[in-house]
């Protein structure tokens, strides 16, 4: 995206929460799902999982904001992200 739209994701905010301990020998799955789409700026959910039982260990929120890669302002999402959106 940076050499083909001029754009770059940035991490604006995250809400982490640790809800199970998981150990060192615990099989993981980790889990991404599209959330809201504004303007200039989209929202992940995220959730690990313990493989052997399905508890949810942690889950997070993620709010990314799409900033121009030479002057890192903010800017607009490239609209064929929208109708790219790999994640959805």
């Amino acid at each position: 995206m940076r050499q083909e739209d001029w754009v770059v994701f940035v991490v604006r905010d995250m809400t982490l929460e640790f809800l199970l301990p998981a150990r060192l020998d615990d099989e993981l799955d980790v889990t991404v799902e599209s959330g809201e789409w504004r303007s200039a700026s989209m929202t992940f959910v995220q959730r690990i999982v313990r493989r052997v039982d399905g508890a949810v260990v942690a889950g997070a929120r993620v709010r990314a904001a799409c900033i121009d890669a030479v002057t890192f302002k903010p800017c607009r999402i490239p609209n064929h992200l929208f109708t790219e959106n790999p994640i959805a």
